[in-house]
């Protein structure tokens, strides 16, 4: 949670001066250390929220939420996911065309379908197959030859609407690329001009064609004068799979890995030799058979530095490509006459390389408009995709599969006067965890209640806040699998993403005073937890690489964030642990639900029809009316991520007057 208090959710007591995108449960304060209405244990730290002065001043304990943040802009329509990310159909228009993640231009047009074309070793569309090794061409049989397909003008795919994205070049594909049929070259596609797309930092532009031919305008010669390096595939994180010619395990130090159905970047790393002449070159990647091409073409004057776009091919490609037992090619080629030493930049030199993928699904999130304070938010297609482009973006799954629930969840407390209380924020949470077991969904189905109790963030927010809470939730808990947000624009999003991840169970992150932090957290530096990796978000309108040594987890409190290998790794194991399976376990029952906080012991509501128990088993105590023990039994607990908790405890049975549990005890 984000919030003030020692809670232990992001808890976070922040000024609102400064403060950036708020997480869940976090808490802004102004006027110094705060210890929240309703009683608050004492923990200070959580997220922050971006935006919006303090009405006096106060030091904000905590950090604020990065930069991960910024969800709602740069969304694509359909939450940033592109389907085919430029793939062309039979010699001429996209397909889909499109701009994945946001940025570029869609499509590259023109693809030569018939006539001799072959590339790295595979067959001519239409004419003979290449024989020589290495994958370059040998002496193709021409077959039909001649003009493929007439090609024709590009005009599917459009123009991205912001220039400086590694996008799919647009433009048009001339008369679809002329074959030379079968000559020595093994029917080079000479192909139209590579379109106008304005290329990501490093101008480069990229496209995507099935079938595996690519037209980027350039030549099928090897590039001189410089050497592949690296080839790493970003989806949230880097994942190297190649360095220096040697094929590399595809799995960071933490078992981050390749998710299949997840939008990804192919990053291909090169040296240059002394004296290397500043040019245009292209990166060719072909996957899966070679049954799917994309290119990228930038100017490199340099080696390439990590944390920098330019000097590097990134090449942006469709979920839709990562698949189970994914192989791929890459060579970079001139795009003119160059001169230099020759070091084939071909890897593998011959035959393709094979990359191991992890299948996740899909993240499914139902979202439920909270009415507190007199006040219901308007929860509309624009908060759907921008809470989805989030998710996209930093967790790993094939895409999250956004619901918008229009029954509003009623009988929640939280308003300005109530912003610091964990006993309203948890005693609503427990209403969407009642509307949950209400409504029955698959077991893989998380919640996101969204409340918004005031017109503006500072009016709610203006003397310190709770962003958001979440139980931290154990594999069985199906009713715990639900988050409550606020739903101020641009603070939604990354206060979800760090709630949904206490909903799938996690610790928050060290750093910042956030409350009772994951001693298994493995990249702490000065207190603060660091992602681990270097750091990737699809929802930037230019290519952009995040610096491990400054991005701190968002299960922390910290700022700027971005997800960790580790992190990135535990989501994973959770929704593969959870997509399509039925996890039950023990006997099913009705149960009372205890709500713990810093007042004291509280009811919750009853879980009428019957379910297993969830949570940690904790001793309990049944007591007369005289307050003597009649007998031990066992109750469940589940802690939340603002440090309250909540406990299944039995139906009472004649005679018992009062439990005793966790810190006190609460009449039947």
């Amino acid at each position: 949670m984000r919030s003030t208090l020692a809670l232990s959710a992001f808890v976070a007591i922040l000024a609102l001066a400064g403060c950036e995108n708020g997480e869940s449960a976090r808490t802004l304060s102004t006027g110094g250390t705060s210890k929240a209405s309703g009683g608050s244990t004492g923990a200070t730290g959580g997220s922050v929220v971006n935006g919006g002065a303090t009405s006096s001043g106060g030091t904000s304990k905590g950090g604020s939420t990065s930069q991960g943040g910024t969800s709602a802009q740069s969304s694509s329509a359909s939450g940033g996911a592109s389907t085919s990310a430029g793939t062309t159909n039979s010699g001429g228009a996209t397909a889909s065309g499109g701009s994945f993640g946001s940025g570029g231009a869609a499509g590259s047009g023109g693809t030569a379908q018939s006539g001799g074309t072959s590339r790295s070793g595979g067959s001519a569309a239409s004419g003979g197959t290449t024989t020589s090794s290495g994958g370059r061409t040998g002496s193709s049989a021409g077959g039909a030859g001649g003009i493929s397909n007439s090609g024709g003008s590009q005009s599917a795919g459009g123009s991205g609407p912001d220039a400086g994205a590694d996008g799919p070049s647009g433009g048009r594909s001339g008369t679809g690329g002329r074959a030379t049929g079968g000559s020595a070259t093994g029917g080079t596609v000479q192909g139209g001009a590579a379109g106008t797309a304005a290329g990501g930092a490093g101008g480069s532009t990229s496209s995507g064609t099935t079938g595996g031919t690519i037209n980027d305008g350039c030549l099928d010669d090897l590039a001189k004068g410089l050497s592949i390096s690296e080839i790493a595939v970003f989806q949230a994180g880097k994942i190297s799979v190649m360095k220096n010619g040697t094929a590399a395990q595809p799995t960071t130090a933490q078992g981050a890995k390749i998710v299949q159905g997840k939008d990804a970047l192919f990053r291909v790393y090169v040296t240059v030799d002394s004296g290397f002449q500043s040019r245009a070159l292209s990166a060719r990647l072909m996957l899966n058979g070679q049954s799917a091409g994309y290119s990228a073409k930038t100017t490199i004057s340099a080696s390439t530095t990590e944390l920098t776009a330019a000097n590097s091919f990134n090449i942006p490609v469709p979920g839709s490509a990562i698949t189970d037992n994914l192989d791929y090619q890459v060579e970079i080629v001139e795009c003119a006459t160059g001169s230099g030493t020759d070091h084939s930049p071909l890897f593998p030199s011959s035959g393709v390389a094979s990359l191991a993928t992890l299948k996740t699904g899909p993240e499914k999130l139902t979202v439920v408009p909270v009415t507190s304070g007199g006040t219901t938010p308007t929860l509309d297609q624009t908060f759907s995709d921008a809470l989805k482009s989030y998710i996209d973006s930093m967790y790993p799954t094939s895409g999250a599969q956004v619901t918008l629930n229009s029954t509003p969840i009623t009988g929640c407390t939280i308003t300005a006067s109530t912003a610091m209380s964990s006993s309203a924020w948890s005693s609503c949470l427990d209403s969407v965890m009642a509307r949950r077991r209400s409504d029955k969904p698959a077991n893989d189905v998380y919640y996101v209640g969204v409340v918004q109790p005031t017109s503006s963030l500072n009016s709610y927010c203006g003397s310190g806040c709770i962003m958001g809470i979440s139980p931290v939730a154990s594999l069985t808990a199906s009713s715990s699998r639900v988050s409550l947000i606020v739903g101020y624009s641009g603070y939604a999003p990354s206060t979800a993403a760090h709630e949904i991840g206490h909903a799938h169970g996690l610790e928050h992150s060290p750093g910042c005073d956030a409350d009772q932090p994951d001693p298994k957290f493995p990249y702490v530096t000065n207190g603060k937890a660091y992602i681990g990796w270097v750091g990737w978000d699809k929802q930037q309108t230019s290519t952009k690489f995040y610096d491990p040594a400054k991005y701190t987890d968002i299960m922390a409190y910290c700022s700027p964030q971005w997800i960790s290998d580790y992190v990135y790794r535990e989501l994973a194991d959770r929704i593969v642990a959870l997509n399509g399976a039925f996890i039950i376990s023990g006997p099913a029952r009705t149960w009372r639900i205890v709500i713990e906080g810093p007042s004291g012991l509280w009811w919750g509501t009853p879980v009428t029809d019957p379910i297993p128990a969830e949570g940690e088993p904790v001793a309990a105590r049944v007591l007369d009316a005289s307050g003597n023990t009649i007998v031990q039994i066992t109750g469940y607990r589940t802690p939340t991520s603002i440090g309250t908790a909540f406990y299944m405890v039995p139906d009472p049975q004649p005679g018992w007057f009062a439990i005793a549990i966790g810190e006190g005890e609460l009449a039947y």
